[in-house]
């Protein structure tokens, strides 16, 4: 089951990271881009219940499906944050300032 978990993280990973970094992206964002798409799996469990649910998928690999979707979704915020920041702590990024700061917010 690690094997499986592990070979879908990457392949989620690589997706994202070759997309951008292929459409000119430099490394730091294409990775970002790659993070951020490892947790879009509420389409994949939808699927996999239902194959699960016809019998296409063996009860170990829906297992490792829901495994899956929960270790990723937990870290990634954080590892996307990391990535875009270089490890310091982020107030802006590009000229678009984070939530927190609602001190300069004209809506309000």
């Amino acid at each position: 089951m690690f094997l499986t978990v592990a070979g879908l993280v990457v392949s989620k990973f690589l997706s994202g990271f070759v997309s951008l970094f292929c459409s000119g992206f430099d490394a730091r964002h294409s990775a970002a881009a790659g993070l951020m798409t490892i947790p879009q799996l509420s389409a994949t469990l939808a699927a996999a219940s239902i194959g699960r649910s016809v019998g296409m998928l063996s009860p170990v690999f829906f297992n490792a499906i829901v495994v899956l979707s929960i270790v990723t979704t937990l870290p990634v915020p954080t590892l996307v944050k990391l990535t875009l920041s270089g490890g310091e702590k982020m107030k802006e990024i590009e000229g678009y300032s984070l939530p927190g700061a609602a001190s300069d917010d004209n809506l309000l």
